[in-house]
């Protein structure tokens, strides 16, 4: 009978032994994985955070770069365009010279012209200053006249109407790098603005998979505890009716 006895007592002491590393081995359990949920979680935090913050770099950058090279286009346009327009001017001058330089080679041709009509008629006996010679040294007179005039006019007009495109040609030119300037910094704008919507986007989400992470780190945690207060409440319902067999024994 004693040795009966010793041995239930060695049995109920082994059960309680075995709840107890049960129940430790499960608290434990617990532990971790409220702790692994943690640590799953501020990774998430950190890595999210890191990667909206690249995000927003990246998209500072990309904006600087649009802008700095929609500058640089702009001034090369105006900078081609004041050239131009410098080498228009220059044009419309040398038009200007190359007219009125036309125009005193016509006049000399002209005077020579109506100077050998009198000297033929002053060797031929005719008097140049009346009747018919006159009014033949009168055509003469204003025929070189009139091709002048229309020298005169096709240099007028060639000298304005290069100044004229030089000037229309540097207008457009500062139009299209203002326009360039603008759309520059739309984009700029834009690159930016997504930029910071993706940073947004991911620092968001990544708070809520952290959460998520944190939350079943917990809700492990609370199943492991509670299955340990199972164990412990089992074994000791055990024990004690163990206990309670030995007594009556």
């Amino acid at each position: 009978m004693a040795a009966f006895t010793a041995l239930a007592i060695g049995a109920l002491v082994v059960g309680a032994v075995g709840t107890g590393v049960s129940v430790y081995n499960q608290h434990t359990q617990a532990n971790n994985a409220k702790a692994l949920g943690s640590y799953n979680a501020n990774l998430t935090d950190q890595t999210s955070a890191y990667n909206a913050r690249i995000i927003e770099e990246e998209a500072a950058y990309n904006a600087k770069q649009l802008e700095e090279t929609a500058d640089y286009n702009a001034r090369a346009t105006t900078a081609a365009a004041d050239y131009n327009y410098l080498l228009a001017e220059n044009n419309a001058q040398l038009a200007d010279m190359t007219g009125r330089e036309n125009i005193r080679r016509l006049r000399m041709e002209g005077k020579k012209t109506l100077s050998t009509q009198q000297a033929r008629y002053a060797k031929a006996g005719v008097v140049g200053d009346t009747g018919t010679p006159l009014e033949v040294m009168a055509e003469t007179a204003g025929l070189i006249e009139l091709n002048v005039l229309d020298k005169k006019r096709a240099a007028d007009a060639e000298a304005q109407n290069t100044r004229t495109q030089g000037a229309m040609q540097r207008y457009l030119a500062y139009k299209d790098a203002e326009a360039t300037r603008y759309f520059g910094a739309q984009k700029a704008w834009a690159t930016r603005y997504f930029g910071s919507q993706q940073a947004y986007a991911t620092r968001y989400f990544g708070g809520q998979q952290a959460t998520a992470q944190r939350m079943y780190g917990d809700s492990s945690a609370a199943g492991y505890r509670a299955a340990a207060t199972g164990t412990l409440l089992s074994g000791t319902a055990n024990a004690l009716a163990a206990g309670a067999t030995l007594a009556k024994g």
